[in-house]
């Protein structure tokens, strides 16, 4: 078990996978200042290693964003899919993070 300390009580994991060098990577929500929330998505070297990188996105219409899910592949790529709104319409996100 790891217990992921944030700003506040603001972060929600949605969906976890383990890369290729062991790093756990969790995409979710947090909530951060002076928006609304937005996708999150952090790698952590094992159980008790220190955060190895963290992606915030914070979409066109700043409003809500969520990474509600991820996979990794074999080469180490990590693909995230969420939503986020533009113009109060929702919209999909997908985003592929290099190792």
């Amino acid at each position: 078990m790891r217990i992921e300390p944030t700003p506040a009580n603001d972060a929600i994991g949605f969906a976890a996978g383990e890369d290729r060098e062991g790093k756990l990577v969790i995409a979710g929500v947090r909530q951060q200042p002076l928006t609304d929330a937005n996708a999150w998505i952090l790698a952590v070297s094992g159980p008790v290693g220190a955060p190895a990188w963290e992606v915030i996105r914070n979409g066109p219409g700043q409003g809500p964003d969520e990474a509600a899910g991820l996979a990794v592949d074999a080469w180490g790529y990590t693909y995230v899919v969420g939503s986020e709104f533009d113009a109060l319409q929702p919209r999909a996100f997908a985003l592929r993070l290099y190792p």
